[in-house]
């Protein structure tokens, strides 16, 4: 057919969502992209932005004492595909600093479930450049009931 060439150059000219983003850009859009995945519970993408060694740390504030759980990867895909409810993580205002291929995002977030407020607190992404992509290496997150106030 005639039309492959141009079907095979317009492919190669258009440009990936990461070309022409700058490295921050890059790093928000991976959270963001986190936050999406979990919304549909898309297990495949959970993993895609994780590496598989990856882990969370989760501390929740809402209770004395206070806990620290530990999360792997795959503990989180299954609990996040197990959820029969509908999650929505929101965050705001996220500062992100990078030095070569290491990246942290800090952001303040809000969490609901089946469109109630549940908790809210900060994330920090730890991420690695592998290649031209972002990958999640560790996650840290502190869970609370007070303070909580959404984005501007």
């Amino acid at each position: 057919m005639r039309s492959t060439p141009l079907i095979l150059l317009l492919a190669v000219a258009m440009p990936s969502s990461s070309v022409g983003q700058t490295a921050e850009e890059q790093v928000v859009a991976v959270a963001e992209a986190l936050f999406d995945a979990m919304r549909s519970k898309n297990v495949g993408t959970l993993r895609r932005l994780m590496l598989p060694e990856a882990r969370l740390v989760a501390i929740d504030e809402t209770r004395e004492p206070r806990s620290v759980t530990w999360t792997d990867r795959a503990q989180f895909v299954e609990r996040i595909a197990s959820m029969e409810v509908e999650i929505v993580e929101r965050m705001w205002d996220p500062k992100v600093a990078i030095d070569g291929s290491m990246a942290t995002l800090w952001a303040p977030y809000d969490f609901h479930r089946a469109g109630t407020f549940s908790h809210c607190g900060v994330d920090a992404l730890h991420m690695v450049r592998i290649g031209d992509a972002w990958k999640i290496a560790h996650i840290t997150y502190n869970r609370r009931l007070e303070g909580c106030s959404g984005p501007s």
